[in-house]
């Protein structure tokens, strides 16, 4: 069974580090992280968690001892919200905007569940 993390995340990235901490002290294994998020979101994820040089997820993987080839985590698995237009959305300010988060949410749902190997 392959176990994804779905996180829904703003401009704290630091969450998804947070997050994989507590479930590895929980003993639980997480073979793939898949973020939605904002424009900005993604270039604060990109920045400050994926940089290969001096991210903090790599810097997380390095202290405690995980391969990185272990879990599936980088640049293709950050979704962006988008509007009506395809163009991604920079912030998440009025009903319409929360209707196309949710949407990301349930396709990426839909998506992994849709995999009887996948919890």
């Amino acid at each position: 069974m392959k176990n994804i993390l779905l996180a829904v995340v703003g401009l704290s990235p630091q969450v998804i580090t947070e997050t994989l901490f507590a479930i590895h002290q929980q003993r639980r294994r997480v073979d793939a992280v898949h973020v939605i998020t904002t424009r900005q979101g993604k270039e604060k994820i990109n920045a400050d968690l994926l940089s290969p040089r001096d991210g903090r997820y790599y810097q997380y993987l390095k202290e405690y001892n995980i391969n990185p080839a272990s879990i599936d985590f980088g640049f293709d698995n950050v979704h962006t919200i988008r509007n009506h237009n395809g163009i991604e959305i920079d912030d998440i300010t009025d009903e319409e905007e929360n209707e196309w988060l949710l949407k990301k949410c349930m396709e990426l749902t839909f998506r992994f569940t849709n995999d009887q190997n996948t919890s």
